[in-house]
């Protein structure tokens, strides 16, 4: 077995063996488009989701989270890989047949096969597309990437009832476009027709993800097999359809837009405090690593939008379909509002009680912190962006060692333990604007441009960022030139309207912009 293991990781990296029955599970559960302030422990004044409030009191809750991108499709490759987006050349969401997970790339799910684990997905995938005919080079569903048991759509559906929502005045052509959209159960798409009259295919989407996580975790317990779990929930993009348990639970007395946004977060809450519950009751909870956080910040369009609250320092503001807490900018920008996020890890057996929680964590830190809780060194050909994080949950480091790079729509970033650099300009149009230098600890708010007092920290900051910036382009290039776009696809994800509920202009040929659904 030993030989087995060592001739499997010579294109994979090395593996220290390891006692079966004390390997860890692992589940990462991602939102969408959900922020900072999008949570009660963070101070929403509304907003309720007493079970992550339970996790944040009980786990570790990560004050300073970072998605890896202020948009879906580069963090959920990073979430995969412990590769930055940009080596994988995912650096917007993905349109149809535009990119996707290059074959070369090694997923946590691989990494791990060898050791015995079984690895799931479940929800939205995003990172590769489904239909093999049309996609060609850029197919790369779920089930190709190193995960065994699969519960996948390729991108967003309606977040209550999505078969009936989806089939809804259509047929022929059009009914298999939409269907094709929806869930794929191992591989293989559900007809519409079986859909639609399958009970457990129908009310709140976050149920229907965490119903086939729970059979899974249940049959794994029962085998004592250790796994992995990738869990994507896809509220709160949108199209956003109200949850009616928690609406009436809750938010029966705001209007309907909030009613919407926030019932659909605390649909997510519940189904978060099931799991919990869950892995408490098979007693493997101190044995897994659990994650949660956002893809990227809320998807604000509109300043007017921002109403104040009284929480923390009189600054959160919070709107109906989203909040950064006080933090600047939004989804599509690499200022703090885009990419930090809600974030809490619980491990019970491994995270000491007290240590700091202002500490920077990302998304890509997923990756090698798993892998070094097994033993297993990546492989060198792949290099991980990422940082194990298993000193910091140790209470051994207080300071993060490795500095994150951000490469997503259009801007740039670098960021230490301390300061932090970064450009950008209108999203999506290139890094027109100049670099701008924050104090993080001093200044989270990103108030003060301190570059010009600063040049020294500045052009540290600004060299490092060169460095690592030309490894990134160079695995970038490569990728491009391998799996290039598919010229004349048709953006597939739409069903009568963009996901985010506008008329889609697009393809009526009144606009020439490309469009956000593929957010």
């Amino acid at each position: 077995m030993r030989t087995l293991l060592l001739i499997t990781f010579s294109l994979l990296g090395f593996i220290s063996i390891a006692d079966k029955k004390k390997l860890p599970n692992f589940i990462y559960c991602i939102t969408d488009d959900q922020g900072w302030g999008d949570v009660g422990y963070n101070g929403h004044p509304i907003l309720k989701t007493p079970e992550l409030d339970a996790m944040a009191a009980d786990g570790l809750r990560c004050d300073r989270f970072y998605a890896a991108a202020s948009v879906c499709s580069p963090t959920r490759a990073t979430v995969v890989t412990g590769r930055n987006n940009w080596r994988v050349n995912i650096s917007s969401p993905t349109a149809y047949g535009e990119a996707s997970l290059p074959k070369e790339e090694i997923t946590l799910g691989q990494y791990l096969k060898p050791l015995g684990y079984t690895s799931a997905h479940f929800g939205k995938w995003h990172i590769g597309e489904f239909d093999k005919e049309i996609a060609k080079h850029h197919y790369m569903p779920p089930w190709e990437a190193g995960f065994d048991v699969t519960f996948s759509t390729r991108n967003v559906i309606a977040t209550y009832d999505p078969y009936q929502k989806a089939s809804k005045g259509k047929s022929g052509d059009e009914l298999l476009k939409a269907n094709k959209m929806l869930y794929y159960d191992n591989g293989v798409m559900i007809p519409m027709e079986k859909a639609l009259n399958d009970p457990s295919l129908k009310g709140d989407d976050s149920r229907i993800v965490m119903d086939r996580a729970e059979t899974f975790i249940r049959d794994m317990a029962k085998d004592d097999k250790p796994f992995y779990i990738y869990l994507c929930f896809h509220a709160v993009h949108t199209p956003l359809v109200t949850i009616p348990e928690y609406h009436k639970k809750f938010y029966s007395d705001l209007d309907a837009k909030s009613a919407n946004y926030f019932s659909n977060i605390s649909a997510i809450d519940g189904q978060m405090g099931r799991l919990r519950k869950l892995l408490r009751e098979l007693n493997i909870a101190d044995n897994t690593m659990l994650w949660y956080s956002s893809d990227n910040g809320p998807n604000l369009k509109k300043k007017d939008n921002i109403k104040y609250g009284e929480a923390q320092d009189g600054k959160f503001n919070y709107t109906p379909i989203g909040s950064t807490g006080a933090y600047k900018g939004w989804k599509r920008y690499l200022w703090e509002g885009g990419v930090r996020v809600c974030g809490l890890v619980e491990w019970p057996a491994m995270i000491k009680q007290g240590i700091d929680h202002d500490y920077p964590i990302v998304t890509t830190d997923f990756v090698p912190t798993a892998l070094a809780a097994v033993g297993i060194s990546p492989n060198p050909n792949k290099p991980i962006d990422g940082e194990n994080l298993l000193p910091y949950f140790k209470g051994e480091v207080s300071k993060r060692q490795t500095p994150i790079g951000f490469h997503s729509n259009g801007w740039d970033a670098w960021m230490t333990h301390r300061y932090k650099i970064v450009k950008g300009g209108k999203p999506g149009q290139g890094t027109e604007g100049e670099w701008e230098l924050y104090d993080m600890i001093n200044d989270p708010l990103e108030e003060n441009n301190i570059a010009k007092e600063n040049p020294e920290v500045f052009q540290q900051l600004y060299k490092d960022w060169e460095v690592w910036a030309a490894d990134a382009a160079k695995d970038c290039a490569t990728t491009m030139d391998k799996y290039p776009p598919i010229p004349g696809l048709k953006h597939l994800t739409k069903q009568g309207k963009s996901s985010d509920g506008n008329k889609d202009k697009k393809a009526k040929g009144k606009n020439k912009k490309k469009n956000d659904s593929k957010d």
